[in-house]
């Protein structure tokens, strides 16, 4: 054993761990509504699971009571906002949860804010000199299958740019 070498390595800089974003955050909230009331609490954002996202899904679809297209785009949005309030949030008190059904704006920074947590989560945010190195985490691959061939067009209309007719 080199007591030398153990004690020149031991003064060399150590790099702290990556610090990745929790699954868990809480957060404080300060509202005032449009009355003048003012607000404060916390609440618990926890990234959703699978079938947690599909129960926000389901809870949209339920708030709209009608197909999609039907429904215009900012309802869209709201309702969305508030299935994943529903799910996501844990530990919100009562004045947030009537808060976000009649103030758009309240639920859809909590939308923004839920959102930014599961893109840290899923570091989608992490660009090169980050911490991280930029490095795709899903692969998929096909296997056993050669690459298809360049196709060439051998329509009429291959070298027109407005793809229309003559």
């Amino acid at each position: 054993m080199d007591l030398r070498k153990l004690a020149q390595d031991a003064e060399g800089a150590i790099e702290p761990p990556v610090q990745l974003t929790p699954r868990e955050q809480v957060w404080s909230i300060r509202y005032e509504s449009p009355e003048g009331q003012r607000h404060e609490g916390s609440v618990t954002s926890r990234i959703m699971t699978g079938d947690e996202r599909f129960k926000a899904s389901r809870i949209t679809s339920d708030l709209l009571g009608r197909p999609w297209t039907q429904v215009p785009p900012q309802a869209q949005i709201h309702a969305i906002a508030l299935g994943v309030i529903a799910v996501q949030l844990r530990h919100v008190p009562e004045w947030l949860l009537t808060s976000v059904q009649s103030d758009e704006e309240l639920a859809l920074e909590l939308l923004a804010t839920c959102r930014g947590h599961d893109t840290r989560w899923f570091r989608r945010d992490i660009e090169k000199g980050e911490g991280l190195p930029q490095e795709r985490r899903i692969f998929i691959d096909p296997i056993g299958i050669p690459p298809a061939p360049p196709v060439e067009s051998e329509s009429p209309y291959a070298g027109s740019r407005s793809g229309g007719s003559t």
